[in-house]
């Protein structure tokens, strides 16, 4: 049967007639129709597979409303149960036997979909993220062409030897897998790009890193979230020969305090961060990465940061060093980061700003809440591309009719501003 998708106009409630149109639905609102109409064919069938076992009103009244009410559709429901049973079929009121043959057929029938999805040969990008996969199917494997491969949010353990099969693969992204094992066949894919394993390798994470450099096309690299430096006093090691062409790193989260001299010599690098980790002063090793365009140091326990700290920088127009612990801002830095566009100190100890902050001439959001300042230089109403200002938290006593406008309207003056003192401004 052909399926077409119309818009309702409008309906005629006295006579029950409805006004019908295919030429006013987009393309787009027609795939996002047939989207939907398949997921909802699919829980119909595990339904009607499961009614001369349980009651079908039961199935749609304690089962299929409340999780399409949860979840936006029974059948998202259903993909996350896969991964997360409990989190999503625990709270039903429904019989416990009656949830086992529920479960029972949402993977029986789930996962035939998923082998009819990998049927073709002709993909390039396959989701199959929140699967509840415990391996990659060995039909994945198969499509040669695959440039992007997405299994986030799966039960994974183990990448096998097999992957090398997909010599074209250019995207890969494994976050959120309990990953114990990694083939070294994973290390010497010459056209993996982009690489995500955020909360995948705690445990195995020091093993892996020299083996990346055999990954010479690698441009960006996720490692978040996994306690990388655990055992190993603080200190990231183990990252071997620079990867040559890398241009985005993630290592928030990885108790470093350390940084490896072979940091440095990644001179392609745009992206870096580093928050939430344990560093208490600026690493040096920074200053070399010339191209660096957004640096993140959030959360650490800097302390100060070192005149000639951003000499190597020019190029640097984010930086985010809030929730450390500085007290001064270097007059030296400003003359150093004249490209900076965004600046959040927030979060500090930082008492007074020179008056060189305004050679920042490009900055547009400048961030100094929660410090203890207690006035701010002129010299930032310089600044013709500043459009946000973020002063709240500071004990101010007044801000200078030439800053106001950065802040915005009168209730978020008197927000930023203590109301005891409020009457000064």
């Amino acid at each position: 049967m052909h399926c077409q998708v119309v818009k309702v106009l409008q309906v005629n409630r006295a006579t029950g007639h409805m006004d019908l149109s295919k030429r006013r639905v987009s393309k787009a609102d027609r795939e996002a129709c047939k989207a939907r109409f398949k997921k909802t064919k699919l829980v119909r069938s595990i339904f009607e597979a499961l009614s001369d076992r349980i009651d079908i009103e039961l199935l749609y009244t304690r089962v299929c409303w409340p999780l399409n009410s949860a979840y936006g559709h029974t059948y998202d429901a259903f993909k996350k149960a896969l991964s997360d049973r409990e989190a999503v079929l625990e709270g039903l009121e429904v019989e416990k036997d009656h949830l086992e043959l529920l479960y029972a057929e949402i993977q029986g029938q789930m996962t035939d979909e998923l082998l009819a999805c990998m049927a073709t040969t002709d993909q390039i990008h396959v989701d199959l993220s929140q699967w509840g996969l415990a391996t990659i199917p060995p039909a994945v494997l198969g499509l040669y062409g695959l440039l992007s491969l997405n299994l986030e949010a799966n039960k994974i353990e183990a990448v096998p030897r097999g992957i090398a099969q997909l010599a074209c693969l250019e995207e890969l992204n494994l976050n959120g897998n309990p990953l114990k094992h990694l083939s070294g066949a994973l290390f010497s894919m010459a056209s993996l790009r982009r690489l995500y394993l955020y909360g995948s390798v705690r445990g195995s994470a020091v093993n892996i890193l020299p083996k990346l450099s055999g990954l010479s096309s690698l441009l960006e690299l996720n490692l978040d979230d996994n306690s990388l430096c655990e055992s190993t006093d603080g200190k990231l090691e183990g990252f071997g020969a620079p990867m040559e062409h890398i241009e985005s790193l993630g290592l928030n989260r990885n108790q470093i305090s350390k940084l490896p001299e072979s940091m440095g010599q990644l001179k392609t690098l745009t992206f870096l961060d580093l928050s939430h980790n344990c560093l208490d002063e600026f690493p040096p090793e920074l200053t070399r990465l010339y191209a660096l365009v957004t640096l993140l140091l959030k959360d650490n326990s800097i302390q100060r940061l070192p005149e000639s700290c951003m000499q190597g920088l020019a190029a640097l127009e984010k930086f985010n060093i809030s929730t450390n612990l500085i007290e001064d801002m270097p007059v030296l830095l400003f003359d150093a980061l004249s490209s900076l566009t965004y600046l959040d100190v927030s979060h500090n100890q930082i008492s007074q700003l020179p008056p060189e902050i305004g050679e920042l001439t490009k900055l547009s959001d400048l961030v100094l809440s929660y410090n203890s300042l207690r006035e701010l230089p002129i010299e930032l109403a310089e600044i013709t591309e500043m459009s946000n200002l973020h002063v709240d938290g500071n004990p101010l006593t007044h801000l200078p009719p030439a800053l106001r406008k950065f802040v915005g309207d009168e209730v978020e003056l008197r927000n930023q501003l203590s109301t005891s003192l409020f009457g000064d401004v």
